[in-house]
């Protein structure tokens, strides 16, 4: 007895019998955080988490959460932020795809249903690829009439993606670009040598940052072997899908199901390695206004995909890019302007080969632009009013508009006299009758008032 308490006895570890049902758990148990120590020994020392999130160690991870919950809490507690919300990320996804796993209840039978305190505990906001427009794990198309510089613009979008390239505005989370090349690897070969020289690249720093796969298949079959391609070369931040057209599996583009399948093929590649952000490149219905700029074909890939962008040309070289559909935040109309060069190559007979360069217009530029544009329209209205029986070519002298350059230096450029006739015509200024223009009683007051 101590200070008058009933002295007891107790019995040696020896003597203390553990159950085997107990001793299997705590060996599991301890498996499974060795399991994911490793995993996350591996993660830090080359600051590269994929370890982490693979089938072996996610699925030590779920294993703790139900049976050691206080040892997962403390595990996914000491992550950084990106990867605990991962972690979230990837069992809700195991919960979703496990049909088979029995239920410890009959309120769960086999729907992966979660509770909403579980479902938002996983829950994170959506990581730009290039912000302020592409998402991660978002499908987005571009769609635009043809020559419109989607290729163009969507070719600079992947050199800023992939870290060679800065693009007034936009901001990249710099990663690993897929381009597929279906529609025409000629042509992004071509551009590709213009926007590598406009950015002083060296094309050797291509290598591992940006892929092009030069072929058109249907994705619907190929999503496997993308998702295979991703994980060998480490993840992609984007995917670029470079034409619906080239990649589509549909023999009827209005078939709705058919349609459906498209945006579900590029849906898939939304969760290969990396969980890229999908940009797709679409065309409209052939004379949609700008209101009416959504892919062709069956409204179901519309519905299913993130994101509709449209690029529309307003005909004198500018474009500009805004939003029809948005899941993210809108953001600013961006603006590109292109520019025909003559890249590093030449033909079979020694000529230069030609091609086109985007470049982003900020909102100075674009002011300048509209004023140079407005400029030019004025002293066509003007040399129209004051001669209004010449040429085109007249015109063009009229108005001190010659070629600067190549074989037709010092000629008239009446190809500038076109384009910008036809921008008077939209407004009404202007009017055709049987090949010869004319001014239209609206055009003529406004010539009358330039100085």
């Amino acid at each position: 007895m101590v200070n008058g308490a009933e002295s007891i006895e107790i019995p040696s570890f020896a003597e203390v019998t553990v159950p085997p049902d107990v001793v299997e758990r705590n060996e599991r148990i301890a498996l499974q955080i060795q399991h994911v120590d490793l995993a996350l020994e591996a993660a830090r020392a080359t600051d590269d988490w994929t370890d982490l999130f693979r089938a072996g160690a996610i699925q030590a991870l779920r294993s703790l959460r139900e049976e050691a919950e206080p040892v997962f809490s403390d595990i996914v507690s000491r992550l950084p932020w990106g990867q605990k919300t991962e972690v979230f990320r990837r069992l809700r996804e195991l919960a979703n795809v496990d049909q088979a796993r029995p239920r410890e209840s009959e309120r769960d039978p086999g729907l992966g249903a979660l509770d909403g305190d579980e479902f938002i505990e996983g829950f994170r906001p959506a990581s730009m690829a290039l912000d302020p427009v592409l998402a991660r794990g978002h499908v987005a198309a571009m769609t635009a009439h043809p020559n419109a510089g989607k290729s163009s613009i969507a070719l600079q979008m992947a050199l800023a993606v992939a870290g060679l390239a800065s693009l007034p505005g936009l901001d990249p989370d710099v990663g690993r670009v897929l381009y597929l090349a279906g529609d025409s690897d000629t042509n992004l070969a071509m551009q590709l040598i213009a926007a590598v020289e406009q950015h002083d690249i060296d094309p050797a720093g291509l290598r591992d940052r940006l892929l092009v796969v030069p072929s058109r298949f249907s994705l619907l079959g190929s999503v496997d072997e993308i998702a295979a391609l991703a994980v060998a070369r480490g993840g992609f931040s984007l995917i670029v899908v470079d034409t619906r057209a080239a990649y589509s599996a549909a023999e009827q583009e209005d078939d709705n199901m058919q349609a459906l399948a498209d945006a579900m093929a590029l849906r898939r590649l939304t969760r290969v390695e990396g969980e890229p952000s999908v940009l797709v490149l679409c065309h409209p219905a052939k004379h949609a206004a700008r209101d009416q700029m959504v892919p062709r074909g069956g409204s179901a890939f519309l519905g299913e995909i993130d994101e509709n962008l449209v690029l529309w040309n307003d005909g004198d070289g500018v474009v500009e890019l805004t939003a029809q559909k948005r899941r993210i935040p809108e953001f600013e109309p961006l603006r590109w302007r292109f520019d025909v060069v003559d890249i590093d190559r030449t033909d079979s007979r020694g000529r230069p080969v030609r091609s086109v360069r985007a470049y982003r217009v900020t909102d100075r530029q674009a002011a300048e632009t509209r004023k140079a544009r407005r400029h030019d329209e004025n002293r066509l209205l003007f040399a129209m009013l004051r001669h209004p029986q010449e040429s085109q070519a007249e015109w063009a002298r009229l108005c001190g508009w010659m070629i600067e350059d190549g074989a037709n230096a010092g000629q008239p450029h009446k190809t500038k006299v076109g384009r910008v006739l036809v921008r008077l015509k939209a407004d009404k200024l202007v009017e055709s009758l049987r090949g010869d223009w004319s001014l239209t009683e609206r055009g003529r007051r406004e010539a009358e008032k330039v100085d």
